[in-house]
């Protein structure tokens, strides 16, 4: 006899699909003392001003429910065109958005979003993060359900060191993105989830959110996706001394990549970063004095210096040390938008240490305690500091290897070095 399916077997799994849908709150507060601060700080004068009166308006426009909007601005008249004292190229985001004071009832999300959005850009691209980021907020506000936006939300805020309010704008893309079907931001969402958590400490976490951002971009043939999920998961398994993982990670990262994919020459920095920590310079070497020649953009061409600078102290190289750190100063001051990587200056700092010019070390050291926005960094620098000031950083000796790794590793440093070019 037929026994009919029962209605209770598919209900859990219906609530569960539910629970997992639901789009999270998100902090839309920074640590400034009033919303838009940040852009009257970072946009001086009257360009300053425009920008945070459009900022309000669509922050306001965005947050009140639809059938409230025909009665916002009742009070003040439409704003003026664009300031003379902002660029040209923004002058019709301005005007889109000064345009909600005018008609709030006619007021089109995506065009609020896409007005926001290129002021965003548009700061981003000139190192103004707090107003990059206050317009990328404002845009994923006008359109909730674009899930890249959410995204660059927690981007820009996890580069300011808002890690609380990264979290919840990852997490809300998460949500978004699973809705939409947008599985690439939906694996970006995770791998940024796995560096807020690697920040903190969190190994396992981040492993897990790795893990997460792995198998969403295996199942929907996503390969550069991939092959950063898998960069990631080597340098989690290379700090925690997994050497053999960390080199069949690298491997399988490069062979997704390919030769001069764009992601190659960060995946080699990593990786020889990893080996001169572990005080394998001469097997990093190679690889990075190629980067040298390849990685022109100052986000990469710095850390790439620094890192050159130390594997030539390490290996009492004085002449390839005093080289690679100037041109590294030298492209920091080619960057006057934006600070360096403070990673980077420990790096310098920690090379100038293991050859003894102590005022450079000191110098660098101190810097980077300037510079750095996040409680880690900072407890970083003042460690270093500190061992410089009491002269007690001694350089150690190569972590030991079996046999089979460092075959592996040097497998894998020539394979590095063939794709990035010699």
């Amino acid at each position: 006899m037929h026994t009919p399916t029962t209605e209770p077997r598919l209900r859990p799994a219906r609530r569960k699909t539910q629970r997992r849908w639901r789009v999270p709150p998100v902090l839309t507060e920074g640590p400034d003392v009033f919303e838009g601060l940040g852009v009257l700080d970072e946009v001086p004068g009257e360009g300053g001003v425009v920008l945070w009166q459009a900022l309000r308006d669509a922050t306001l426009w965005s947050e009140a429910a639809p059938e409230l909007r025909p009665g916002l601005f009742q009070r003040r008249g439409a704003r003026t065109g664009a300031s003379p004292a902002l660029p040209a190229e923004l002058a019709p985001a301005v005007r889109d958005l000064h345009a909600l004071a005018a008609s709030p009832a006619s007021g089109d999300p995506a065009r609020i979003a896409a007005a926001c959005r290129a002021v965003a850009g548009w700061a981003d691209e000139h190192g103004l993060l707090s107003t990059a980021l206050a317009f990328a907020q404002a845009s994923a506000l006008a359109d909730p359900t674009d899930a890249e936006a959410a995204c660059e939300v927690a981007r820009l805020a996890r580069r300011r060191a808002e890690e609380a309010r990264a979290e919840t704008w990852y997490r809300r893309t998460v949500a978004v993105a699973r809705q939409r079907g947008d599985w690439a931001t939906y694996s970006r969402a995770f791998l940024g989830l796995g560096s807020l958590h690697a920040r903190r400490g969190s190994v396992a976490a981040a492993r897990r959110f790795y893990m997460r951002a792995l198998r969403a971009a295996d199942r929907n043939t996503l390969r550069e996706l991939e092959g950063r999920a898998l960069q990631k998961l080597f340098s989690v398994a290379a700090e925690g001394g997994q050497r053999r993982e960390a080199v069949r990670l690298a491997n399988s990262a490069l062979e997704l990549y390919g030769p001069r994919h764009p992601r190659t020459a960060r995946l080699a920095l990593d990786v020889a970063r990893h080996w001169v920590a572990g005080g394998h310079f001469g097997r990093a070497l190679p690889v990075l004095r190629a980067l040298r020649f390849h990685a022109h953009a100052a986000p990469l061409r710095i850390p790439v210096l620094a890192e050159l600078a130390r594997a030539a102290a390490g290996t009492h190289d004085a002449d390839g040390f005093m080289d690679a750190w100037t041109q590294a100063w030298e492209a920091a001051r080619d960057e006057p938008g934006a600070p360096p990587p403070v990673r980077a200056i420990l790096s310098l700092a920690r090379a100038a240490a293991a050859l003894g010019p102590w005022s450079k070390a000191e110098s660098a050291a101190r810097h980077a305690l300037a510079i750095t926005a996040d409680a880690r960094g900072r407890t970083a620098a003042e460690a270093l500091l500190d061992a410089i000031t009491r002269r007690a950083t001694p350089t150690l000796p190569p972590a030991a290897e079996p046999p089979e790794v460092a075959a592996a590793a040097n497998a894998l440093a020539a394979q590095l070095l063939s794709a990035v070019g010699s």
